[in-house]
């Protein structure tokens, strides 16, 4: 048995598992399949990568790579995990979980580079079919704007990629990045802002490429402060408690957050509305939630913010295991005193206070915590 496992390479089994994974999540969201049946080929496509971090988990769990605590905590956490996916009806966030459990003993910074690559590859697959009309470029009008959907089904998608592709590329070249790689980012955010409106992506992606390539010039800031510990810890808590407390508070009557309701695009109203009809639960639930382009009569009431909406529809015990799993990714942070992740973190934790893809694979890879807590961390 023994000599089997030694044939087996599970980092790459994880690597090739979590590439298909991100082509299988961008390609699905584009706005119309290329071909028959591509929901077939989605389908195979998905048990292919779980087949392979299947195998990369049974054999790590032969190889005693897991102790006894942490697979009793896998058991638990997983029958719980199952329980949330039969109440909500989806399946993404145990895809979540499935992803952090056999990331353990696989190279970090080679998982990022991987999961850049793919998404890039990914991308470009579906812009390059938008291009020639296989797939359509929807153009949304809302309030006398045109938004194009450059190939994906909602307009936000390929800019919110875009930004979490720039965080993947901060993250690799840190210190190396180049005023080209600069140039680069903020010419296609630009234009992703102008096809498509998508404002807090485009304000958050050029902020980023632009903090990581003053933080290359400034070894003062480049070294881990004290404050910097308190920066990590203290901000997935902060934000979070600052959306889901305005919202429960916001009133239409009062001009302050009727204002910044506003510049939130109605994001503090539809999460007050949201709370007065569903109210929090302990448990998952399925929503009645519209988002998008609403059709036959249905009227928005999307809740943007990932906090609150993981709040609502996943219940209390799922919004404390994500804030611990935030406060232990931070803590690790702290510990490696990698400024870099820092400035990633800070950025995404600042997106996900008003936009959902926190923990959507189509978007996020970076809370990997058992990858990225037995990485060495090189700050340059």
């Amino acid at each position: 048995m023994n000599s089997i496992l030694k044939k087996i390479n599970c980092e790459r089994l994880y690597l090739i598992s979590i590439s298909i994974l991100v082509f299988m999540y961008v390609t699905k969201m584009a706005y119309n399949y290329p071909f028959k049946y591509y929901n077939y080929f989605l389908l195979g496509l998905r048990l292919v990568a779980y087949l392979l971090v299947g195998i990369k988990f049974i054999c790590d769990v032969i190889g005693k790579k897991y102790s006894l605590k942490e697979l009793t905590a896998i058991f638990i956490i997983g029958i719980y995990m199952l329980v949330v996916s039969y109440q909500s009806k989806t399946m993404g966030y145990m895809t979540y979980f499935i992803y952090i459990v056999t990331s353990k003993g696989v190279n970090y910074n080679t998982v990022i580079k991987f999961v850049l690559l793919s998404f890039i590859v990914s991308t470009a697959f579906v812009l390059i079919l938008t291009a020639f009309g296989i797939i359509k470029d929807h153009i949304y009008s809302l309030n006398i704007r045109n938004r194009h959907g450059l190939g994906f089904n909602w307009t936000t998608v390929f800019p919110n990629m875009f930004m979490y592709m720039t965080l993947y590329l901060i993250y690799i070249r840190k210190t190396k990045i180049s005023l080209f790689e600069v140039l680069i980012v903020i010419s296609v955010a630009f234009f992703c802002y102008k096809m498509t409106d998508t404002k807090s992506a485009f304000v958050l992606t050029v902020l980023g490429i632009l903090l990581a390539y003053f933080l290359k010039y400034n070894k003062f800031l480049q070294k881990y402060h004290k404050i910097y510990n308190y920066i990590a810890l203290g901000l997935p808590i902060l934000m979070a408690s600052l959306i889901i407390i305005v919202s429960y508070l916001y009133n239409s009557d009062n001009m302050v957050l009727s204002k910044i309701n506003s510049i939130l695009s109605g994001r503090l109203s539809l999460g007050r509305n949201a709370i007065n009809e569903f109210g929090f639960t302990f448990m998952a639930r399925t929503l009645p939630l519209v988002g998008g382009e609403p059709v036959d009569g249905n009227a928005y009431n999307f809740v943007d913010s990932s906090f609150l909406l993981y709040l609502l529809n996943f219940g209390i015990i799922f919004f404390i295991l994500l804030m611990a799993l935030l406060e232990y990714f931070a803590s690790l942070i702290n510990l490696k005193k990698d400024t870099h992740m820092l400035l990633v973190f800070c950025v995404f934790i600042i997106h996900s206070t008003f936009d959902p893809q926190l923990l959507n694979l189509c978007f996020n890879y970076f809370l990997l915590v058992l990858s990225y807590k037995i990485t060495k961390i090189n700050n340059t």
